[in-house]
């Protein structure tokens, strides 16, 4: 059975998880790592195969900060549940988006695609997870941010103008053409590599006498010499 080493400040939410996932994996929990990693080796398992982590993480939150960040958490979720029928009701749901993701797949399946959405929830986020969709959030403007709503979003995506980058930028890195057959180039590069080798070698043992094999010699090791360039451009 697979184990999951699962840490949250939260001993309702450690019940929780161990209450209900505790038939599917061998679970450790603690509120600190050290202790969900004694817990597994309390049950026989040296390292696990999944950390799942609280990413909100205050161990040392006083219990009545706790009451009132539950208290506060409902009225959020209450919320939301009011912003999905809202947007429901305005025609917009995620199967729109899906839909277009699917369509992009359709007709450009070598180009990734990000889902990039302010409405996203949990089971939209999984279920972009599980169809090979990146979800990146829109930024939220906060209590810094003035003037207009639309000054204020303005603000907000400006502020995080950087991560975006970095995030978009990274996906479409991943997905060059040198990037994603780097595999095969380096093997074609080590069995080209040897193949020179061979000849060179043949040469010298006067085996290869004439100035053609010698020219060709020349020819293949330039192209080795471009392909391992082409190499080192696809790793910066």
């Amino acid at each position: 059975m697979k184990s999951v080493c699962f840490v949250d400040d939260d001993k309702d939410e450690i019940r929780r998880f161990r209450q209900f996932m505790g038939d599917r994996y061998i679970v450790g929990t603690g509120t600190t790592l050290d202790d969900a990693l004694q817990d597994l080796k309390n049950r026989k398992v040296r390292k696990p195969d999944l950390f799942m982590l609280d990413l909100y993480y205050g161990p040392d939150t006083p219990e009545e900060m706790r009451k009132d960040i539950a208290a506060a958490d409902e009225k959020l979720s209450d919320a939301e549940a009011a912003l999905r029928a809202l947007l429901v009701k305005a025609g917009q749901s995620p199967n729109g988006g899906f839909t277009l993701a699917a369509e992009v797949q359709a007709r450009y399946p070598r180009i990734p695609r990000v889902v990039f959405s302010r409405k996203a929830f949990l089971k939209d986020a999984l279920r972009a997870h599980e169809v090979g969709l990146p979800l990146l959030e829109k930024p939220d403007p906060d209590a810094t941010d003035k003037g207009t709503t639309s000054e204020r979003y303005d603000a907000a995506f400006r502020r995080h103008s950087n991560q975006i980058f970095e995030f978009v930028d990274g996906i479409i890195n991943r997905n060059r053409w040198l990037v994603r057959n780097r595999p095969r180039i380096e093997g074609f590069i080590m069995g080209f590599f040897f193949f020179v080798l061979k000849i060179v070698w043949d040469f010298f043992q006067g085996s290869a006498g004439s100035q053609l094999q010698a020219g060709a010699v020349g020819v293949l090791v330039g192209v080795l010499v471009c392909s391992l360039g082409c190499i080192w451009l696809a790793k910066r």
